[in-house]
This record gives C-alpha cells, structure tokens and sequence, in this order.
C-alpha cells in the first residue's frame, strides 16, 4: 500500500513508476533526461507525428529530431511530411539539379529531392536574415573572348538550373549571353548575341 510520500503516478515519456530510481526526472536521478529510452517517442502515433506534430515545428528543427533516434528518423523522411512544408513555404525555392527528372526517379529519389529543396530554401533564409551572412562559395561569370563585354546588366537563371542568360548594354547597343553553369571547372559562355540594335 502507498504512503503519502509515494505516487504510482505514471511517467509521462515511459509509462513508468516516477519513484522508480531509474525513472526520468525521479528525485534520485535528476539527471534522467539522458537516460530517456527511445520508446517513449512510440507514445504518439506516426500520423499524429506527421500530421500535427511536425507541421507545428521549424524546419531545422525537425532536421535536429531526426538525430535523436532511429523512430523519429524514419517518421521525418516522410514523403506527406515534405510535400506538406513545399506547399506551405513562402520562401523562393533553390532550382533542381540539371540532371533530375521527377518522372524518371523512383518515390523515395522524389521525396529526398522536395526534402533537399524545402531544407535548402529554409536555411538560405535563415542565412539572409542574420546579422552577419556568410557566403559560401563564389561562381564568377567568366567575360566572353573578343567581345569587350565585362559587366552584365542582367542575369537570369534558366529552368532546370543548368543554364543562365546574361544581358548587357553600352553605347553600341544591347546583348545576350548564354552560360553554361554545369560546366565541369568553371561556367563557360555558349553563345552571345552582342550588339542588338534598338531604336
């Protein structure tokens, strides 16, 4: 029979008696957060993760639970999950690799490309919000050979990635500048139309 000082009390994480010496959070080991077992996080069932939990969280945060074990690591490569914060983001959005194609990828390839596109496009934010961004690599647009041209006026990212096109004008007129960016070493120039007249 329990004394006034004890409780059959039910952990909330384990199911188990909080006087349990071995019990989180005991008097006796206050330190028990550390020893939390891995199924206290079976509590809650994958859909209610997936579809109330998670939604609630930042994304970088659902990155740092997937670390912590190998449950919540396999609920946080969920294809509902990611599509769920594509639809929902308001961020501008990294373009997909050159050679991806969603139709000839299988679904898990699918689920890890929005996965890598959601984390890249909330770390970049995370990035330009700071108070000191950092940059961590820088791609010059190489001039073009016997042109003259040097400085751009314009730059345009081409869907898939792999291509951009630069404009420019002087006092000749205008132009187009068609790069390679997939370019084994360094972006290198396809085409340019330099010089279009204009009235």
């Amino acid at each position: 029979m329990p004394t006034a000082t004890q409780s059959h009390t039910p952990s909330l994480f384990t199911g188990r008696n909080l006087n349990d010496n071995n019990a989180p959070f005991s008097r006796k080991n206050p330190d028990g957060i550390r020893k939390l077992n891995n199924s206290c996080f079976h509590i809650l069932p994958p859909k209610v993760w997936i579809q109330v939990v998670f939604p609630h969280l930042f994304i970088q945060d659902v990155l740092r639970l997937r670390r912590t074990c190998r449950y919540l690591w396999k609920l946080t490569r969920s294809p509902r999950l990611w599509e769920g914060f594509l639809k929902e983001l308001r961020l501008p959005l990294p373009v997909l690799r050159p050679t991806y194609s969603m139709e000839d990828e299988e679904e898990n390839a699918v689920s890890s490309e929005i996965e890598r596109l959601v984390a890249r496009a909330a770390s970049l934010n995370s990035n330009f919000r700071s108070s000191s961004p950092t940059v961590l690599s820088v791609n010059r647009l190489p001039p073009v050979p016997r042109s003259g041209i040097s400085k751009f006026d314009r730059v345009k990212l081409l869907p898939g990635g792999r291509h951009m096109l630069a404009a420019f004008s002087d006092d000749s007129g205008h132009g187009l500048v068609l790069y390679d960016l997939d370019s084994p070493k360094h972006p290198r120039h396809l085409l340019a139309c330099p010089y279009l007249e204009t009235e």
